[in-house]
Formats: structure tokens, sequence, C-alpha cells
């Protein structure tokens, strides 16, 4: 979680700007949380297929189970860095 003193400056950063300057930074964000959930939405999918994906890849079932893990708990590293949301 940010801290307190982190969320000032961002805050002191967000006043000076234009409408237009928030509304892009604004549009930026929703865009990536929309990547974020696509992305978290295929990986949590892609579990259905991880024997068959073992097999097609010649992988063993564990080393594709740690794959998947990994890109979920990269997914929330980046959320928790542009959001503040620890997951």
């Amino acid at each position: 979680m940010k801290k307190i003193h982190e969320i000032d400056a961002n805050l002191r950063e967000l006043s000076h700007l234009t409408p237009f300057e928030k509304a892009e930074i604004n549009a930026y964000k929703r865009a990536l949380l929309a990547k974020i959930h696509a992305d978290t939405r295929d990986v949590i999918e892609s579990y259905e297929h991880l024997e068959r994906v073992a097999k097609m890849t010649g992988m063993s079932l564990e080393a594709v189970e740690k794959l998947a893990e990994t890109a979920i708990i990269e997914l929330a590293e980046a959320m928790e860095k542009e959001f503040g949301v620890s997951a």
C-alpha cells in the first residue's frame, strides 16, 4: 500500500494539471485497468487447459502451473504499483 506522503505528493501533482491532462491520465489508467482485468481473466481461464498445454509444450504440469502463478503475481504487482491496491 502507498504511504501517506506518496499519496499527498500525487494529489499535489494532480492539482496543477489542466482538465485535459487529468482526462488523459484517467483514460490511461482506465485502459491499464482493463488490460490487467483481461489478462487476469485469460490466465484464470487457462487453468482449465494447463494439462493440455503441458502436453503440447512438453513441459511438466508443475512448470506450467508455476508460469501461470508467476503471471498472476505480476498482474497483482502491477495493480499495487499503479492503483495502490494490494491483491
